[in-house]
């Protein structure tokens, strides 16, 4: 087949952890703007939503640099998501509670 090149290993990791930084940053911006839009509309006070929001934003910061790093970050960075959710499911009264 004429113009078909090989693509090696490295060069489909190094997209896929650009796609993964990507992703984590859109996270990031979202829940900024979540949280923004919640303030200035004064909806949000400085509570247990709160940190469930900024632990979201913090897991998207937190897996956006793991997964730059490769290698064992990818792997800290779905802990980083779990956890995260794990505490703002907590926070905001269990998978029962109001939210």
């Amino acid at each position: 087949m004429a113009g078909v090149r090989p693509t090696s290993q490295s060069t489909g990791r190094r997209g896929d952890a650009a796609f993964a930084g990507l992703w984590h940053g859109a996270w990031a911006l979202a829940v900024a703007g979540c949280v923004g839009a919640l303030a200035a509309r004064d909806l949000i006070s400085d509570g247990p939503e709160l940190l469930a929001l900024a632990l979201g934003g913090g897991a998207a910061v937190a897996g956006a640099m793991l997964t730059l790093g490769g290698g064992v970050g990818r792997p800290l960075a779905v802990l980083a998501w779990a956890a995260s959710g794990a505490a703002a499911c907590h926070l905001t009264g269990g998978i029962g509670g109001p939210l």
